[in-house]
Order: C-alpha cells, then structure tokens, then sequence
C-alpha cells in the first residue's frame, strides 16, 4: 500500500479451550488504515499449519479500497478440539495482501488454559 499504512488490533487473537471441547469461538478484529492515503487490501486468508481451526466469519469483500482512518472490523472463528496433552495448543496467521504485494499478519492462536 504505497501510502498508506494498515494496522490490525490486536496483533494476536487467542481463542480458549476447554476440557468439553466447546464448538467454537469467535473473536473480533480491528483493521485501520492509520496511513494518509487510500489504499486497497487485495486478500485475506487464514495461513499456517494449523488454519483448519481458524476461519473468516465475516470479512470485507475484496478487493476493498481503504480510506485513511478507515476501520473495518473481521470476525474470526476457531473450532479447537478438546484439550489434551498431545496437542495443548494450535497457532496460525490471518494473512493480508495489499496492493503491491506486500503481506501483513495477525497472529492466531488457540491453548489449553491450565
């Protein structure tokens, strides 16, 4: 985005997990273009060895033009299974592409609380 500049709050989205193994979880996102000029946000996927847990629930359709000082909100959705000693937590990325192909990642993980 030349000119412009995204932010993403929080940088990392933690979804709980529990012994029950509760369907799902969702969490909120906030994407600004805290930048001075437009700039357009081209994709966005969820990344990662562990990206079957995560998906988009609600998203911007794409491509989308961003003012300065837009703000945009993403929900994502995680399904971690149960918790167990094997696998006691999940991490993946939600990758942005924008024009020019540069990328921006907000970090997605899922743990088993103590």
């Amino acid at each position: 985005m030349s000119g412009a500049l995204l932010d993403a709050l929080p940088s990392t989205l933690s979804f709980p997990r529990t012994q029950a193994g509760q369907a799902s979880f969702q969490r909120g996102l906030l994407l600004i273009n805290v930048g001075e000029t437009e700039g357009e946000l081209q994709s966005m996927e969820v990344v990662g060895t562990d990206a079957a847990i995560f998906s988009l629930q609600s998203a911007l359709a794409l491509p989308s033009n961003m003012q300065p000082g837009q703000v945009e909100v993403i929900t994502v959705l995680a399904r971690p299974p149960r918790c167990s000693p094997e696998s006691p937590s999940y991490r993946a990325a939600l990758r942005f592409k924008l024009r020019g192909g540069e990328y921006q990642f907000v970090d997605l993980q899922s743990a088993c609380a103590p």
